[in-house]
């Protein structure tokens, strides 16, 4: 049997104010069943269906007061979104920050090895593939060749 993976490592954010830390720890800490964590969980989420988990993946407050948000195995790229989004939101309505992380398989198979990148800030969230940008780049090739232009 193989296994599939997502694994990324990327410092977010830096110089972390005691607030913002606060912050994290108590996302950190947040509990389903509360009901006023699920009020939180609500806002992070917006409504969207997904699990709401949070923040979506594994991190730490450094040594440096920076965010390390990190995956070693799997994590859900919308919730990793979301939670950085409500901090951008909450704290740092200018900052924008981006993530790529590596997918691959436990195994050799076909078409299993690629990776995600993540950009988010206050008001958008954009997400694409290295198979999305592949099956784009070839729908413009194949386009090209159909139109009789050359590469």
């Amino acid at each position: 049997m193989a296994n599939n993976y997502a694994q990324f490592s990327e410092n977010v954010f830096f110089d972390l104010t005691p607030e913002e830390i606060a912050w994290l720890n108590k996302m950190g800490r947040l509990d389903e069943e509360d009901e006023d964590d699920i009020k939180i969980l609500d806002e992070v989420f917006m409504g969207r269906d997904e699990e709401m988990s949070v923040p979506g993946c594994d991190w730490k407050i450094t040594d440096e007061n920076s965010l390390w948000c990190y995956s070693e195995e799997y994590y859900s790229e919308i919730n990793t979104a979301l939670f950085l989004q409500t901090f951008i939101k909450t704290f740092r309505p200018d900052a924008i920050v981006s993530i790529t992380s590596a997918s691959y398989c436990s195994r050799l198979r076909d078409n299993e090895f690629g990776g995600v990148w993540i950009v988010v800030s206050a008001n958008e969230i954009r997400t694409g593939s290295t198979w999305s940008m592949i099956e784009m780049v070839v729908e413009e090739l194949q386009k090209k060749q159909e139109e009789g232009v050359k590469q």
